[in-house]
């Protein structure tokens, strides 16, 4: 299945990149840069040569892939609006951003145009209330956890349920209907 990914080269990115390798899947992933450029095909992905304000790129990209993982951060007010144009099938939010904001805070903004799949990712779960979202993930985790989480994301925005296994540190943010699935 062709997948494109923005922020490939990041921690959360490469592992992503890295897992869905691992299954076979065709990569293609957006580079800033020939050091990222570097970086994608180091790990068996194909570079995309742009940056996320780059939306003609983008839209090509995302109507040639079967899927779009949104992995970046745009450290800008711009943020949301890249989201917003760009309508990543699923997104990955650190639950506190590096310029002091709430991932919760992103996620309530893309609500309005169809929220994508969110999958938060945090070192401490009770931070705050988890809203906007699907599911959450605790750090540390393996890249492998990373990916299941983010086929549990796709699987709920897709049926409405999540079927078990779980990732170790995975936490469904909707009330389950009983202990083997969700429905929302």
């Amino acid at each position: 299945m062709p997948v494109f990914i923005t922020g490939g080269t990041g921690y959360i990115g490469a592992s992503v990149v890295r897992e869905l390798r691992k299954r076979t899947h065709v990569v293609r992933a957006l580079a800033r840069n020939d050091a990222a450029a570097e970086k994608l095909r180091a790990l068996g992905a194909e570079p995309v040569r742009g940056e996320l304000r780059d939306l003609d790129v983008l839209r090509i990209e995302a109507a040639n892939a079967d899927a779009v993982i949104h992995c970046a951060f745009e450290y800008s007010a711009e943020a949301v609006a890249l989201v917003q144009q760009s309508r990543p099938d699923l997104v990955i939010l650190d639950l506190r951003l590096a310029d002091g904001g709430l991932g919760t805070e992103v996620a309530a903004q893309l609500a309005p145009l169809g929220r994508p799949g969110i999958l938060y990712v945090t070192g401490n779960m009770s931070q705050v209330a988890l809203t906007n979202g699907d599911a959450c993930l605790a750090k540390p985790y393996r890249s492998v956890d990373l990916l299941r989480g983010l086929e549990i994301v796709a699987e709920i925005v897709a049926t409405g349920k999540a079927q078990p296994p779980f990732p170790r540190g995975f936490q469904l943010l909707h009330p389950a209907a009983d202990a083997q699935e969700v429905l929302l």
